[in-house]
C-alpha cells in the first residue's frame, strides 16, 4: 500500500510539475512583497508597474500564446469552427489581459469613463472600470465556460485545472470589487485602510494562483492535443 501510494505520488509530481513550479514563483513574488515592499515599490502587490505587474502579464501572456498554438493545431486538423472560434476568442481575451495588467488599461480607462459620464475620480471611483467592463466580462465568461467545456471532454485533468482557475479569477474580481465599492470608502471615513490593503493581498494572491490552475490546464489540453494530433506518445 505504501509503495502504491508513494508511485501515486510520484506520478502527480509528474504530472503537475508546471502547477508546482508556478507555485513557487507565485511565492517568491508574494515573500518579496512582505519582506521588500517598504524599502522598494517595486516588489509591492497593491501597485502597477511592478513585478506582481510583470509577472502577472508574462502569464497571461503565455497562456494566450499557449492557446493560440492550440488554436492553429484545431485550424490545421479543420475541427468544428465553433470551437476553433472559442479558442481564438479566449487567445485573444488572455493577450489583451495580459498586456492589460502590464499597462494598467482597465484603470485608466476608468478615469476616462468616469470623465466622460461626470463622475468624481475618487472615494473608490477609480474601481468604476469593473461596471464599464462588466459586459466585455461577461462575455469572456462565455467564451471560458465553452473553453473549459471543450477542454473537459478531451481531458479530464485540463478541465478540472481549468474550472479551479477560473472560479479563482473571478473570485479575485469579486474581491476587488468589493474592496473598491464597500472597503475603500470605509477607509476614506475612519482613516484606517488596513483592511482595504489585507483585500489587496488576498485579491492577488487568489489572482496569482488562479491563473497558475489555468496555466496548468491549458497545458494538459496543449499537450494532448500536440499528442493525438501529431502522433507523439506521451510519457506519462
Amino acid at each position: 500500500m505504501e509503495k502504491k501510494n508513494k508511485l501515486k505520488m510520484k506520478q502527480f509530481l509528474k504530472t503537475n510539475l508546471i502547477f508546482l513550479v508556478l507555485v513557487i514563483f507565485d511565492g517568491l513574488v508574494i515573500t518579496a512583497h512582505y519582506l521588500l515592499k517598504n524599502k522598494y515599490g517595486f516588489f509591492d502587490l497593491d501597485g502597477e508597474g511592478n513585478l506582481n505587474s510583470a509577472y502577472s502579464g508574462l502569464k497571461l501572456l503565455f497562456i494566450g500564446g499557449l492557446v493560440l498554438f492550440q488554436f492553429l493545431i484545431l485550424h490545421k486538423t479543420k475541427d468544428k469552427l465553433k470551437k476553433r472560434l472559442v479558442w481564438l476568442l479566449t487567445a485573444a481575451s488572455f493577450i489583451y489581459l495580459g498586456t492589460d495588467e502590464m499597462m494598467a488599461i482597465h484603470e485608466r480607462a476608468g478615469f476616462v469613463f468616469n470623465n466622460l459620464l461626470g463622475v468624481s475620480n475618487s472615494d473608490g471611483a477609480s474601481f468604476n472600470w469593473i461596471i464599464y467592463f462588466s459586459p466585455l466580462i461577461a462575455l469572456a465568461l462565455l467564451v471560458y465556460s465553452g473553453f473549459i467545456i471543450y477542454s473537459w471532454q478531451k481531458n479530464i485533468i485540463a478541465g478540472v485545472w481549468l474550472l479551479a482557475g477560473t472560479l479563482l479569477l473571478i473570485a479575485g474580481l469579486a474581491i476587488e470589487a468589493l474592496s473598491g465599492q464597500v472597503v475603500y470608502p470605509r477607509g476614506l471615513v475612519t482613516r484606517d485602510f488596513s483592511l482595504y490593503f489585507k483585500f489587496i493581498i488576498i485579491e492577488e494572491v487568489v489572482e496569482l494562483v488562479g491563473a497558475s490552475c489555468f496555466l496548468t490546464g491549458v497545458w494538459h489540453s496543449v499537450k494532448n492535443d500536440f499528442y493525438t494530433h501529431f502522433k507523439v506518445d506521451s510519457q506519462e
